[in-house]
């Protein structure tokens, strides 16, 4: 398959699963340290549905002192990691989250407010859990070790009345709290599953990242998150490919939030 129409896929299976965990967080949740760890974390995923859709693949996630990090897809070629030409980026000092797409030469920003945190927020020492809506259920799961790091396990579930999430999380405490293995799965109200999505890191490197992962050229063009999809499917030579309403509504709200960020100074 080729890459353009794996990566549209892939975002047509997260968004008809009605779910952000298929593009994994570059904020990351907190962590139990005065400072930053920096590490680089290698991710298998699988994302499934009834659609019928199946995609598959492999993740990077990395983080610097400075508290940014940057997630995206790469392919292994042995030890050879091809690096992402999709990523989200988060530059903490600068205040900015950016979804960059190298294929397209398109980037989309999000510009955040207030004083950037000189080191991450306090949190329990449990990850985070006492942070959670009561809404969400939150509960401890049997912790479980993973690539040697021993982790915290949360579970939470969500409802509304098209659909429900049962999410859970192990995360390491010795990582700043990343997620190191993820279940997520969607039901519609009659119990039936609708989706599931799958993750569970391969490598973890401790140390500075590589720098040109969170390199974003400066002469590419700046798109909202619907004109970057409208992009994918010019590219593809799909222009009229009708979206899951799941996935149109996705989009609605996240040109809102692009668009109120810019509306503020930045």
């Amino acid at each position: 398959m080729k890459p353009l129409r794996r990566r549209l896929l892939w975002l047509t299976s997260c968004l008809v699963l009605g779910s952000m965990a298929c593009f994994p967080q570059v904020q990351n949740a907190g962590a139990t340290t005065p400072a930053f760890r920096e590490f680089t974390i290698i991710h298998s995923e699988l994302s499934d549905s009834p659609a019928p859709i199946s995609a598959g693949r492999t993740v990077i996630e990395a983080q610097r002192a400075d508290g940014s990090r940057v997630s995206g897809e790469v392919i292994l070629k042995g030890d050879e990691i091809v690096p992402p030409t999709l990523r989200n980026i988060t530059l903490v000092p600068e205040r900015m989250k950016v979804r960059v797409d190298d294929a397209l030469k398109a980037k989309t920003t999000l510009y955040m407010h207030g004083p950037a945190p000189s080191h991450p927020a306090a949190l329990d020492s449990m990850c985070g859990i006492s942070h959670l809506s009561p809404g969400a259920k939150p509960a401890y799961i049997d912790p479980e070790e993973v690539l040697g790091y021993a982790t915290i396990g949360i579970q939470t579930e969500m409802q509304d009345p098209d659909q429900s999430f049962l999410t859970k999380v192990w995360r390491a405490p010795d990582l700043d709290c990343a997620v190191l293995r993820m279940n997520e799965i969607r039901r519609n109200p009659a119990g039936e599953t609708m989706g599931e999505f799958r993750s569970e890191a391969v490598k973890i490197t401790v140390g500075p990242p590589a720098p040109e992962l969170f390199a974003i050229p400066t002469d590419y063009a700046e798109k909202s998150p619907s004109q970057m999809h409208q992009a994918y499917l010019q590219q593809v030579r799909d222009p009229g490919r009708q979206i899951p309403e799941s996935m149109r509504k996705g989009l609605e709200l996240e040109d809102q939030r692009y668009f109120a960020s810019h509306k503020q100074p930045h």
